[in-house]
């Protein structure tokens, strides 16, 4: 044990540093701590999609952000590719389930130096691969299939992690771009002992040069940790994990450069046979001091809107889409009641609402996460 407080310790060993926070301290927290985006993210762009009927996408698509593109997947919907100024290029595949085709995506990676565009499909045993030009190129074989996987690419080697039902199901495996194995892992302890479709595996990509993920297991909840996943070491190393007095809530986790998030809930049984959520709060440990908060993000580059912090940072970044109608009426409430807002501001402001339409496709609020 290297540092601890009463709510936090740290536990090093010759391999690895494990944050342990106890819930049982913090849980009475009443006093929400305001936190601005901007301790979190250096600025923010605004970046406008083109929209079109070949563009076309609905409220709330997944984004991935690199230097160059912007990427946009949705569910039973082609994935779309733009580059970082909002216009777009390319669609690639179809739904189906036919060569190249799909029909829900559980993550995908854009190349900068060639706009290859990689697709991991729900529940099938490759990563599709297209070229910028939108064509298949030779998919990637999996040795071992995947459920809601995530994946990594640094460059002839692939680094996948999935859910597991089983101990002894693969649960992360590395191989060759040509598909040869390197290493495969089972889930051992990690795996979820239910088959329910409703767990998940939650990777947000902010920590370089590993995946990082959280296995969700909503059945059974239980104690668990946020892990790294070292694709030459070929082992899990747990990194932050959560303590309960008695049986575990419901809770994600999520690592910043800086900080742990994690979010926790209560069930409340509203039928017979049905359950809803009670949040509790949001929590940020600094690894720094070992302080903890319970927090509320509030966007201060904008309008100081209030933000749930999870999904909304991801390989680094901050990024926030936003339905244009919202964004109308969001930005229109806020030039009517933010009177202190400078000239400049409000000048841009008025601009942006008069160039955007009701029915144009989100706009995309982006920043880097400080290191």
């Amino acid at each position: 044990m290297a540092l601890s407080n009463d709510t936090v310790y740290v536990n090093i060993d010759k391999r690895d540093t494990l944050f342990v926070c106890n819930f049982e301290k913090i849980k009475d927290l009443d006093e929400e701590v305001r936190i601005p985006l901007s301790d979190l993210v250096d600025k923010i762009d605004f970046v406008r999609l083109e929209t079109t009927e070949e563009s076309y996408l609905g409220k709330w698509p997944g984004f991935n952000v690199t230097k160059k593109y912007l990427g946009a997947r949705e569910n039973r919907a082609t994935y779309k590719l733009f580059d970082r100024k909002g216009k777009f290029i390319k669609e690639f595949g179809a739904v189906g389930k036919g060569p190249g085709e799909y029909t829900t995506l559980s993550a995908d990676k854009i190349d900068d130096e060639t706009g290859d565009v990689f697709l991991l499909p729900w529940n099938r045993k490759e990563l599709l691969r297209y070229g910028k030009d939108g064509k298949l190129k030779n998919p990637i074989p999996l040795k071992y299939g995947t459920v809601k996987g995530s994946f990594d690419i640094k460059g002839d080697e692939v680094s996948v992690v999935t859910i597991a039902f089983r101990p002894e199901n693969v649960m992360a495996q590395t191989f060759t771009t040509s598909g040869d194995s390197i290493n495969a892992m089972r889930a051992g302890h990690v795996a979820t002992t239910h088959g329910y479709f409703s767990n998940s595996l939650f990777s947000f990509g902010n920590t370089p040069g590993v995946i990082d993920f959280h296995a969700w297991w909503f059945h059974p909840i239980r104690n668990d940790s946020l892990y790294h996943y070292l694709p030459h070491e070929n082992r899990f190393k747990p990194v932050f994990t959560l303590t309960f007095k008695e049986k575990p809530m419901i809770h994600t986790y999520m690592e910043l450069p800086h900080h742990f998030l994690f979010s926790v809930s209560t069930s409340k049984q509203v039928g017979k046979n049905s359950f809803s959520t009670v949040p509790l709060g949001v929590y940020m440990v600094d690894k720094r001091d070992l302080s903890v908060k319970k927090i509320k993000l509030f966007n201060d580059f904008f309008g100081d809107a209030d933000l749930y912090p999870f999904f909304c940072f991801k390989n680094g970044k901050f990024v926030k889409n936003i339905p244009a109608v919202t964004l109308i009426d969001d930005v229109t409430k806020m030039l009517e009641e933010n009177k202190k807002m400078s000239k400049k501001q409000r000048s841009f402001l008025e601009k942006f609402v008069a160039e955007t339409n009701e029915d144009d496709n989100p706009i995309l609020l982006i920043g880097n996460l400080k290191r």
